[in-house]
């Protein structure tokens, strides 16, 4: 019988090692793409067959370019971020030949990061045209033969003040008449602090008045005093204190820095600031006066590092044991009574105002000098972002449209804070339910020394 040879054993070695390397080189490929998506979460999304037939329809050169692909870099400020994201991934779903990479920072860090060269922006969409012109006067002086560019206002929010009914009430009683004060913030930021030029001498008030004390004074003999508030109340709400952001660290906070400044200025004859230059010149002359008002209005105040929507459900956390109110931009305010309005029923527990003078944050649109594909596409994405739907979404977020065209009563939204919360104050039209005149905006030196007095008179940075 003939011997048959037995079939060779499979090199079961040879398998399990080409398996382990399989596993490796899979894993460390995953690992690869994690840490790229880790570093830079808005990649544009991987081309298909789906895309290339996109670059054939019609109108996609015009909404996206040509089929080269092309990557911006968009610096935006903290405001607007949840709008501006959503606005990015949808353009990048539209264009799948752009990535729109997205940096938040705040205006004043993205100020000094675009100087020193740290940041590297296609295109910058900060709060304010205030610090847009901030980096500008610095830009023309290093980079005379390449301006900056401007493009659009994507967005419209005023800075107000959200208060306690109660306190709005009380107010009204001692003759602060809300809707017309034109210095609102210094009278509630520094509520019964005395403001002196240099021929007044010395202060007699070094802190913000008490409640009490200040009912008190209004409401001596004859003059009656109301029976609502009661005095125990007024006591319990101790020191009139109304919050705001960190000028050092936020838009909102030099802003609002900015208007108590303004307040205080425009209550001291004769001095006029209906220019900015004059504004700059009132500042640099009265700077220590300013100085030393600013370390008595801030005595006692807690240092707030939170974000701004922090610092508004700060105020519906703690309620009015602890704050009158907030000073804040309006998209917080309405996040927050929108939020208070869904867990509370009966009358309004607390109202928006909009001071007399106060500034109205534009959201500008500057252009870097650079490649004119990136230009070009970050032109694009501008324009995607002033669409109708894009604004109408921002309706939704609590801004208002940078198309000044379109009506916020109109909105094609099934959330319209503006309708809805009507009752807490909200106003639909800027100029018709509220009369509004913004002051002038300091210039790049002012602004910085101004944020600078207000460090030393604090002690915070």
């Amino acid at each position: 019988m003939a011997r048959v040879s037995p079939r060779p054993a499979p090199n079961h070695l040879a398998w399990h090692l080409l398996a382990f390397f399989v596993v490796i080189v899979g894993s460390l490929w995953s690992l690869a793409e994690g840490w790229k998506r880790i570093a830079d979460p808005h990649v544009g999304p991987t081309r298909t067959w789906v895309d290339v037939v996109m670059f054939s329809e019609p109108g996609f050169a015009e909404r996206c370019g040509s089929e080269e692909s092309v990557v911006v870099t968009v610096v935006h400020d903290p405001q607007k971020e949840e709008w501006i994201k959503e606005g990015s991934e949808d353009y990048m779903h539209a264009c799948p030949n752009t990535q729109v990479r997205m940096i938040m920072r705040p205006d004043l860090r993205a100020i000094n990061e675009i100087e020193s060269g740290q940041l590297k922006p296609t295109l910058w969409a900060p709060s304010d045209q205030l610090f847009a012109s901030n980096l500008e006067e610095h830009w023309q002086l290093a980079h005379p033969d390449t301006p900056l560019e401007y493009g659009p206002s994507l967005l419209y929010s005023p800075l107000v003040v959200v208060l306690w009914t109660d306190r709005v009430e009380a107010l009204e009683q001692l003759g602060l008449h809300v809707s017309q004060q034109d210095t609102l913030f210094a009278d509630l930021l520094c509520a019964g602090v005395e403001r002196v030029s240099p021929s007044m001498g010395s202060p007699r008030s070094n802190v913000p008045i008490q409640w009490a004390d200040w009912w008190r004074a209004a409401f001596t003999p004859p003059r009656q005093r109301p029976a609502s508030p009661s005095l125990d109340e007024l006591r319990e709400w101790g020191r009139v204190e109304v919050e705001h952001m960190l000028p050092t660290r936020t838009s909102i906070g030099a802003t609002t820095l900015i208007l108590m400044a303004h307040d205080y200025l425009w209550s001291l004859a004769p001095y006029s600031i209906e220019t900015p230059s004059e504004f700059d010149d009132a500042l640099h002359a009265l700077e220590e006066q300013i100085e030393g008002w600013l370390r008595r209005c801030e005595a006692g105040q807690e240092d707030f590092r939170g974000r701004p929507r922090v610092l508004a459900q700060h105020l519906l956390l703690l309620g009015g044991t602890r704050f009158d109110g907030v000073v804040i931009t309006e998209n917080f305010a309405l996040e927050m009574l929108a939020t208070l309005d869904s867990t509370t029923t009966g009358p309004a527990r607390a109202r928006v105002l909009y001071p007399r003078s106060t500034l109205i944050n534009s959201h500008p649109t500057v252009f870097f000098p650079g490649k004119s594909t990136e230009i070009e596409a970050a032109e694009r994405f501008v324009q995607y972002l002033m669409r109708r739907s894009s604004q109408d979404r921002a309706i939704s977020f609590g801004f208002r449209p940078g198309d000044q065209t379109l009506s916020i009563r109109d909105a094609r939204t099934k959330n319209n804070p503006f309708l809805g919360l009507r009752r807490y104050g909200v106003a639909m039209d800027l100029g018709v339910d509220v009369d509004i005149e913004q002051p002038p905006r300091p210039g790049r030196t002012s602004l910085r020394t101004l944020i600078e007095s207000w460090s030393n008179a604090t002690g915070r940075y």
